[in-house]
């Protein structure tokens, strides 16, 4: 009999599950139990099919992958290169997984009036996962190299405007392009003292190319896209440079809020022009991780250090496409193809799942070194041995938007409540059910585990991982690191966006759109995933799906883990009136054919059971997110340099696997999660292999 290693992960986020795969797919020798509470995985990439209505996919926000998440893609290709699929699977690779775009829109408000500004990036060479694979260096932790790129964007764009915009070249040509493109070759050839030299250059330009398009800024779009992208690119090439230059790090920069900061670096007396501070692509960069304290939009809060290089990672560090869109529930795709992998029979005897777990304690050793014990509660038991969670759906296995209730001995009495956000059954995914558990378990410390992969959101550490408190550093990160509630809702439409006058905002097959009116500030058109993954009657086939998100609002404190079931109807009641409101005031902006005297068409929502009028919004999809688990990492100021790496918890069992952990993005994303959960693999494994996008030493350390 092998002696395997015994390790118990808590979680099954996507984190959780790029752990696990990595522990098996690297070692022979470990074996694996996974607890989920509820009876899907995926955390906040979690989705479900609505069974009753047409198997829709119900997400829990707005998920893509974008180009640069080179560790993501490695895991998922790897994944797909094992898994067996049936003849009838859509996703029979990655390829069919994951589709390329390279187009998205920004929501730019202009006397009053919502316009659409369309971006375009190049298709580039790669593919990605191929550098995590080749073990290639991540540049883009270089302060320096990164303020190259902002500075040498900026002179791109001002130089594709020339034929447009006859008097930029005049303006180019006193800005003397030799002398720069000079610099950049020699800073290219290692000699970075050159950055500050073209920083000047490039500040001493701004005045001048105002001066040029001042008076024209209000009725040209063009220069005034063309003014926002300088002053905000040469803005944060300059701060960079200098950063770089007195031999600052990224952790320096992180201390300081980017509003303040950029105010703080522009090449004018008082900040950044008031064009540019209320500018879609600097709002973009706060919406895209929900960086607003208490998720309140005029309290924007975002680490410099992470937004820049997230941006810059974005922006110049993509392979292939911009960014790709999952064919499938989120869940489905992220979640569904692991679990399907690690349940295949070549890993079947080394990794069990084990459902509707709910960790209500971390016990640690008298000593306070190890964590010695894990308490759960059972919240409901499988009729056989083991739960099958998936169910499949055009071919595709997919998570239910409610538990399979009868392979659950409770099945019944657990369909007896609408706690759920769609669907009957109390919601065994929130601390606030009226369910109890129906038992309770632990796990020791050398019976049931040798080390622990502690998979959990942070804030739900805070309640449950109270006595790890016991290392002050593990005790500063809990209290340092935030979080910001999300809400979102999606809108199933019986016309198409053209037909619901929003070409526009449509064009160049732009998917993803940002920057729009707050609490819904990003959206995206999913109206592609209807016919190849729901399940629609032909009368009722929608020819629209709309999903859109942000930020949501805290107005009172939560109520402690406990039956609350008000308390989740309350925050859903608000989400909905949020929805309502935002549809009769905003979308006339993006879908003015959606209105008529009376306000929006209500006419338009696909409902199968066929209410009239508002009452057909009830059959919409719309959720709030503020379970501890579902609510989004923040990177507030000051807050990244108390995180932990996943492989120093303090704890000699205990790794830790998450978005909030410390890794090179430090920002809520898939590519942070499946960072943090190799990290955490490799230190339990004790093996020494590289992880793209670890930062190694600074040009300012060596």
């Amino acid at each position: 009999m092998v002696n395997r290693k015994r390790v118990a992960v808590l979680g099954g986020g996507v984190s959780a599950l790029a752990s696990v795969w990595e522990l098996v797919h690297r070692s022979d020798d470990v074996e694996v139990t996974v607890y989920q509470m509820g009876w899907r995985l995926g955390g906040k990439c979690a989705s479900g099919r609505n069974t009753a209505i047409a198997d829709r996919i119900e997400e829990h926000g707005l998920h893509i992958l974008f180009g640069f998440y080179e560790n993501a893609f490695d895991m998922y290709r790897g994944v797909f290169d094992e898994l067996q699929t049936s003849a009838d699977d859509p996703l029979k690779s990655w390829t069919d997984a994951f589709v390329g775009k390279d187009s998205f829109t920004l929501a730019e408000q202009v006397d009053g009036n919502w316009l659409p500004w369309q971006l375009r990036v190049p298709k580039l060479q790669g593919t990605p996962g191929d550098r995590a694979r080749a073990s290639q260096p991540f540049v883009y932790s270089d302060l320096g190299e990164i303020a190259k790129h902002f500075l040498r964007a900026v002179l791109r764009y001002v130089e594709s405007h020339t034929a447009t915009q006859p008097g930029l070249e005049q303006l180019l040509d006193q800005f003397v392009i030799s002398d720069v493109e000079n610099l950049f070759e020699r800073i290219d050839a290692g000699e970075p003292k050159f950055l500050g030299k073209a920083e000047g250059l490039f500040e001493r330009f701004l005045p001048d190319l105002w001066h040029y398009i001042e008076h024209k800024i209000e009725e040209d779009k063009t220069l005034r896209h063309l003014w926002i992208v300088s002053e905000l690119g040469v803005t944060i090439g300059k701060g960079l440079a200098m950063a770089y230059l007195e031999g600052q790090t990224r952790e320096d920069l992180d201390k300081h809020n980017l509003i303040d900061w950029l105010n703080e670096q522009s090449a004018f007396k008082g900040g950044l022009s008031e064009l540019t501070a209320n500018s879609a692509p600097l709002r973009m960069l706060f919406d895209l991780v929900f960086a607003y304290k208490d998720g309140d939009a005029s309290k924007p809060s975002l680490e410099v250090g992470t937004a820049i290089v997230g941006a810059a990672n974005i922006l110049f560090n993509y392979s292939g496409h911009l960014y790709y869109q999952m064919q499938g529930g989120t869940g489905d795709v992220l979640a569904g193809t692991v679990y399907r992998i690690l349940t295949s029979e070549k890993y079947a005897d080394r990794v069990t799942f084990k459902f509707f777990h709910e960790v209500t304690h971390l016990a640690l050793n008298a000593e306070k070194t190890k964590v010695e014990r894990v308490e759960l509660g059972i919240q409901a038991t499988p009729v056989n041995e083991s739960y099958d969670p998936l169910r499949t759906v055009k071919g595709l296995p997919s998570w239910p938007n409610t538990p399979i209730y009868s392979q659950l001995k409770e099945g019944h009495a657990l369909q007896q409540a609408t706690e759920l956000p769609s669907g009957p059954g109390y919601n065994l995914e929130s601390p606030w059910t009226a369910w109890p558990n129906v038992g309770k378990t632990s796990l020791e410390l050398g019976t049931d585990y040798d080390d622990l992969i502690v998979a959990l959101p942070v804030a739900t550490l805070r309640t449950v991982g109270v006595e790890l408190r016991a290392n002050p550093k593990f005790a500063a990160m809990l209290d340092a690191v935030g979080t910001v509630a999300t809400q979102s809702f999606q809108l199933w439409l019986n016309k198409t966006v053209e037909g619901l006058g929003g070409a526009a905002w449509a064009a160049d097959d732009a998917l993803v759109h940002g920057a729009f009116q707050s609490p819904h500030s990003n959206w995206a058109d999913w109206t592609d995933l209807i016919d190849a993954h729901e399940n629609w009657p032909a009368e009722f086939t929608p020819r629209n799906l709309a999903l859109m998100c942000g930020v949501l609002k805290i107005t009172e404190e939560a109520p402690k883990p406990g039956s609350n079931p008000a308390y989740m109807a309350s925050q859903r009641e608000r989400v909905s009136d949020k929805a309502l409101d935002f549809m009769q005031r905003e979308l006339k902006q993006l879908w003015p054919s959606a209105f008529d005297s009376k306000g929006f068409n209500f006419d338009l929502l696909v409902d199968t059971a066929n209410a009239v009028g508002e009452a057909r919004f009830e059959s919409q999809y719309r959720r709030a997110n503020i379970a501890p688990w579902e609510q989004y990492t923040a990177s507030f100021p000051g807050t990244g340099e108390t995180r932990l790496r996943p492989d120093e918890s303090g704890f000699a069992n205990l790794y830790l696997a998450g978005d909030w952990t410390k890794n090179s993005l430090n920002f809520g994303a898939v590519e942070a999660s499946v960072i943090s959960g190799r990290i955490a693999s490799r230190g339990l494994l004790g093996l020494d292999f590289p992880i793209f996008g670890e930062p190694g030493p600074s040009a300012n350390q060596e």
